[in-house]
């Protein structure tokens, strides 16, 4: 029997992550670990699991690192992990006259500090041809910044696309991928009703980028239509 490529999505519950947890699931020779903060709600990745017997959820609040080290414990039986992508994020729109110690505490512990000690805590799974996908926001761009969004958000996506391009260079010699993604204004409850993206052209485009790593885009910060985001 051929072994299934294994796929780690955090925050797989709903959104993006749901949408990449399901077409991951669906594909032949792929299992998914899909985690959510509260798995008992998450009906949708229930029924995937029923229909495909290929996913398996998980409990991972990625804020918590008591959580995280459960978690990863929680893997044992697990060998490998093909592909690690971290969808996990909150939003935080605070602008000047509302930022405080805990708006941003909020929002790093989420956006920057949980990939970033999540990785740490699984490490031991990945090996050479395994890839670590980190999805980030045009708005974590600084050559692209318009200052028309909050703080705390767009700081958070730069901070991790920082931890992404250090990650990639550690990583390189040991054969491990890093690819750091863009997934575009899509009309998840984060992007909202208006957003120009359909969630399944978001997470189509991404799995291309996913599917066609190379090399090349290693450590790149790139949209999921294929193109270079200016860091």
């Amino acid at each position: 029997m051929a072994t299934l490529r294994t796929v780690l999505v955090t925050g797989a519950n709903r959104g993006l992550g749901l949408g990449l947890a399901t077409r991951l699931a669906r594909r032949e020779g792929y299992q998914v670990i899909a985690t959510a903060r509260d798995p008992q709600t998450a009906t949708e990745l229930h029924d995937l699991a029923v229909e495909t017997g290929r996913v398996r959820l998980e409990q991972l609040d990625v804020s918590l690192e008591e959580s995280i080290v459960r978690f990863a414990g929680r893997l044992g039986d697990v060998d490998r992990i093909d592909v690690l992508i971290h969808n996990a994020a909150i939003t935080g729109y605070q602008e000047l006259g509302e930022l405080s110690i805990a708006a941003f505490s909020t929002v790093f512990e989420t956006n920057v500090f949980g990939p970033a000690v999540l990785t740490r805590h699984v490490r031991s799974k990945l090996g050479r041809g395994s890839l670590i996908v980190l999805l980030s926001s045009f708005t974590g761009s600084i050559a692209g910044t318009d200052g028309r969004i909050g703080f705390p958000y767009r700081m958070s996506k730069a901070a991790l696309n920082m931890f992404a391009r250090q990650l990639s260079i550690q990583l390189r010699d040991e054969g491990i991928g890093v690819l750091l993604l863009r997934p575009g204004n899509a009309k998840t409850r984060m992007g909202g009703a208006d957003a120009p993206l359909a969630v399944a052209t978001s997470v189509d485009g991404m799995l291309g980028q996913i599917d066609n790593f190379s090399p090349a885009v290693h450590g790149e910060f790139v949209g999921y239509d294929g193109k270079i985001v200016p860091w």
